[in-house]
C-alpha cells in the first residue's frame, strides 16, 4: 500500500465510515466489512480530498459531465464535477439519476442533453460487483454518451471495471478486495453470527428470514 493510499484509508477510518461484523451489501452478497459512505460524506474535507483524486486521474479525459448510481454515486460525482470545474475553468454538468423498482435508475429528461453526444465520467462511492456503475453506463451509452471512465472512492469487491462494466479507464481511490460470500456459502451465517440491520441489505435479509419461519 502507498503512502496516500495509507492516508486514504486513515481518512475513511478516522470518519467512521469503516464498519466490521456481519454485512448483507446491495448485491446480495455477505461480508464482514462495510463502508458507510454516509458517515464520510458528512466529513466534507475528507470528501473533497478523495472525490479531488478522481477529478485529477480524469482530468485530462476533457470531461462534459459527471454521472453516478443514485444515491451515494450522485454525491460523488456532485463533488468530483465541482473539482473539475475548478480544474477547467469551465462548467462540467453533474448529472443526477433516480434510483427505480427492481434496483433501476433513470436520468430525467431535463439532464439528457448533458449526456447525448457528450463525455461523461461515471463514478460512485463504493465499487463491489460492478453492477449499479453497469446499469448507469448502460443509460449513457443509451442516450449516446460516450463514457470516458469510471471512478470509485473505494473498490470493495476487487473487480476491475473491464470486467463489470466494459470500460478500459478505470480508477480507485483506495482498492482494497475484501471477501464475500454467497447467502449459502457465508462463514457468518453458518457460525451463527447475527446481520447487522443497519446498513446495506441487512433488513431486507432479516425480514424475509423471519418471512420463511
Amino acid at each position: 500500500m502507498t503512502k496516500t493510499e495509507r492516508e486514504n484509508l486513515q481518512l475513511l477510518a478516522d470518519s467512521g465510515a469503516i464498519q466490521e461484523g456481519h454485512f448483507v451489501y446491495s448485491s446480495g452478497r455477505h461480508g464482514t466489512i462495510y463502508i458507510d459512505a454516509e458517515k464520510l460524506f458528512n466529513d466534507s474535507k475528507s470528501m473533497l480530498r478523495l472525490c479531488r483524486q478522481i477529478a485529477e486521474r480524469f482530468k485530462n479525459s476533457a470531461v462534459n459531465s459527471v454521472t453516478g448510481p443514485a444515491k451515494g454515486g450522485v454525491v460523488v460525482a456532485s463533488r468530483v464535477a465541482d473539482c473539475l470545474s475548478n480544474f477547467y475553468s469551465r462548467k462540467v454538468a453533474f448529472v443526477p439519476t433516480e434510483k427505480r423498482a427492481g434496483d433501476n435508475f433513470l436520468i430525467r429528461p431535463a439532464f439528457r442533453r448533458q449526456i447525448s453526444d457528450k463525455r461523461v465520467l461515471v463514478v460512485d462511492d463504493v465499487f463491489t460487483t460492478g453492477d449499479s456503475v453497469k446499469k448507469v453506463a448502460d443509460l449513457v451509452l443509451g442516450r449516446n454518451g460516450n463514457i470516458v471512465g469510471v471512478g470509485v472512492l473505494y473498490n470493495r469487491g476487487g473487480m476491475i471495471a473491464k470486467a463489470a462494466v466494459n470500460v478500459l479507464n478505470f480508477f480507485a481511490v483506495l482498492d482494497i478486495p475484501h471477501k464475500s460470500y454467497s447467502e449459502k456459502n457465508c462463514p457468518a451465517c453458518k457460525k451463527g453470527i447475527p446481520v447487522n440491520p443497519n446498513f446495506g441489505r441487512g433488513r431486507e435479509f432479516l425480514a424475509r428470514k423471519r418471512r420463511a419461519i
